[in-house]
């Protein structure tokens, strides 16, 4: 069972929160990045109200590793509420090219009024949001070509914004990953967590992996069978006991004994990396 909340906002983000208030203004749009596998989690609700009514671009990462019904479900979900949406391996250099084109055909109010005065249209200038481990930086290398933004699945590895000229006609300003001051819905910090936006060694790594056990053995039994190799009566057990089971099916032992923490760390591994199979803790 969880106990506590997680709290998780380095100093960091409060400072990028101010200049992203501050960069808004400037921009045309912003480029809204969402984990396919938890589009209601992983989108920052304190970031919309300062995009207001900017061109909204929507970009799911790893849609791969994301129930497809679901993931279908939620993607129109977002276009009913002015999202253009885009399912996108942001490092398929093909995808990403075909949704830059996309970006610098975008009509604006300020370029109408332009287009009206027989002025020269300026650059589209987006801010990409969102939050830590989602594929940020992954996106602005793969637009680029050029810019090296530091990329590793791990969060918090962008610390402030960096405006990047991507070709003749866009513009994008980088930022760190934001999340919530604090997380007083237990469930979405702990999905976060699962996710890999939130470092695990802010949380309880047995509570961690209890909280994904129980998921899994509700919503997706037989991925959990398989990976783990497990019958349908071992998810009858208690957790600790499915994980010593998983140690003892993947042979990890210590001292002659199952190794629980090994296996504790590859169910979080797995579970982050989408190796377990196609999830959404979306409903």
């Amino acid at each position: 069972m969880i106990e506590d909340n997680i709290h998780y906002f380095p100093g960091h983000m409060q400072k990028a929160l101010g200049k992203i208030k501050e960069k808004l203004s400037l921009c045309d749009g912003v480029i809204e990045l969402f984990d396919s596998r938890a589009i209601d989690a992983s989108y920052p609700k304190n970031l919309d109200a300062l995009v207001n009514d900017k061109v909204k671009i929507a970009v799911l990462t790893k849609y791969d590793i994301a129930d497809r019904n679901i993931l279908q479900k939620k993607k129109r979900e977002l276009e009913d509420k002015g999202y253009i949406t885009f399912l996108l391996d942001v490092r398929d250099i093909k995808q990403v090219n075909t949704m830059l084109s996309f970006l610098s055909k975008i009509r604006t109010k300020k370029d109408e009024k332009f287009l009206k005065m027989n002025f020269p249209l300026t650059k589209k200038r987006y801010m990409i949001l969102g939050i830590p481990n989602v594929g940020k930086s992954t996106l602005i290398n793969s637009l680029s070509k050029k810019y090296k933004a530091p990329v590793e699945n791990k969060p918090g590895k962008t610390r402030s914004e960096n405006l990047i000229q991507i070709d003749r006609y866009v513009e994008i300003y980088d930022t760190p990953g934001i999340l919530l001051t604090n997380y007083e819905d237990r469930q979405i910090a702990f999905i976060l967590a699962a996710l890999g936006s939130i470092k695990i060694e802010n949380s309880n790594k047995v509570a961690l992996s209890f909280f994904i056990l129980d998921f899994l053995k509700e919503r997706y039994p037989s991925l959990l069978e398989k990976r783990y190799s497990l019958s349908e009566e071992d998810l009858d057990l208690d957790n600790e006991e499915i994980i010593r089971k998983i140690a003892f099916n993947m042979s990890y032992l210590l001292s002659g004994k199952e190794d629980n923490e090994r296996a504790r760390d590859t169910i979080l591994k797995d579970f982050k990396n989408g190796t377990i199979g196609r999830i959404s803790f979306d409903e």
